[in-house]
């Protein structure tokens, strides 16, 4: 007889990168480009319409036995897996995963500072990414770079800069990048797992 276990796959909750994309395109035929580059989406928030999305979803699965969660290191994904699972009556253990991000395309689809995540989400495993990149924690978003050229010119770019260690400097760094490998971004479609 199989042991079959359910997946659930959750979508990060609204954020306020999301609402100011819905704004932008009521004004803009380049709707993404007006808001790819706002430096208040790096790190953003889930918006109010995210944080009762969140108690939706915790009460749907407030009697599931779930044992793992999986999120990506992005802020808004992490504030979902938080208000979801936080008191959740199995009390999962809940995993930072660098894969699990999205394209990264947009100052919002940058990773946060890995300190202040580890600051901020105390209950969550970073083990999975903590040893991601000898150098320096603050750059584990540039290991997870699919193109292998691109992610080894990067990195040695920072390192050149010797700005490893200054995760503003390093935040500022990849928000210069995407603007000057605008429009396709640090990644193509094709180049996520």
């Amino acid at each position: 007889m199989e042991n079959k276990k359910p997946v659930f796959l959750i979508r990060h909750a609204q954020s306020q990168h999301n609402v100011d994309m819905e704004k932008a395109k009521e004004k803009h035929k380049d709707f993404f480009g007006a808001v790819q580059y706002e430096v208040s989406h790096y790190n953003c928030d889930i918006s109010e319409l995210g944080y009762q999305q969140t108690a939706e979803a915790r009460e749907k699965l407030k009697d599931k036995n779930i044992k793992i969660v999986l999120t990506s290191p992005i802020r808004r994904a992490m504030i979902t897996a938080r208000e979801i699972f936080k008191d959740h009556p199995s009390k999962p253990k809940i995993y930072v995963v660098a894969s699990l991000r999205e394209k990264c395309n947009a100052v919002s689809g940058m990773a946060g500072h890995f300190a202040s995540l580890e600051k901020e989400f105390p209950d969550f495993d970073f083990s999975p990414i903590a040893n991601i990149c000898k150098e320096s924690k603050e750059i584990f978003l540039v290991e997870s770079v699919v193109n292998d050229d691109l992610r080894a010119a990067i990195k040695k770019e920072i390192l050149e800069l010797k700005i490893e260690n200054d995760a503003e400097r390093v935040k500022d760094f990849m928000i210069k990048k995407l603007k000057e490998l605008h429009p396709e971004g640090l990644e193509s479609q094709l180049e996520i797992y």
